[in-house]
């Protein structure tokens, strides 16, 4: 489960990257809020993760 979800968030990032961080919607984005709160605070699910939420900060910045 773990392993992937890991490579879900990498999906998820690709998909972020190719459309912009513009384009995702915000339903998505409090989805991608609530599953950060889910995941060990120290596993590279949620470093990955924070990363994918950093890039759609930044959009919204």
């Amino acid at each position: 489960m773990h392993f992937n979800q890991y490579w879900a968030i990498h999906a998820v990032g690709a998909v972020v990257d190719a459309i912009g961080p513009g384009h995702v919607d915000v339903a998505t984005v409090r989805r991608l809020r609530r599953g950060f709160s889910e995941v060990p605070e120290d596993s590279d699910r949620a470093r990955t993760l924070r990363g994918v939420l950093a890039r759609l900060d930044h959009d919204a910045a």
